[in-house]
């Protein structure tokens, strides 16, 4: 339980300003994609790896970091933990939280 004002205030900043971010990212085994392809890896849920920034974002700031994690694609096998775009905003990173293994035989 919350004793002081001051932690109220935190609390609320944090809850009301800050969000940690999560977000798919369709990747291609190796191969440059359509459009389609992105459309449909999200709507039937293949081929995407699942993303979080490492630290609270604020809200203000959401609409600028989805326009940079849009153009990303991956192409590349990815471990839990690897960061997939340093310093999208003011030291944060965007990490994947899943593994992916690609082959470059599977285009």
């Amino acid at each position: 339980m919350i004793t002081n004002k001051s932690n109220y205030k935190e609390y609320a900043y944090q809850n009301f300003y800050l969000i940690i971010l999560t977000f798919l990212l369709p990747y291609n085994n190796g191969r440059k994609p359509y459009n389609n392809d992105v459309f449909f890896a999200f709507v039937f849920k293949k081929n995407v790896l699942s993303v979080k920034t490492d630290k609270p974002v604020k809200k203000s700031e959401i609409f600028d970091i989805m326009k940079i994690i849009n153009g990303i694609v991956l192409c590349h096998s990815v471990k839990i933990g690897d960061i997939i775009k340093e310093n999208i905003s003011e030291d944060i990173n965007l990490i994947a939280t899943n593994n992916i293994e690609i082959s470059m035989l599977d285009f």
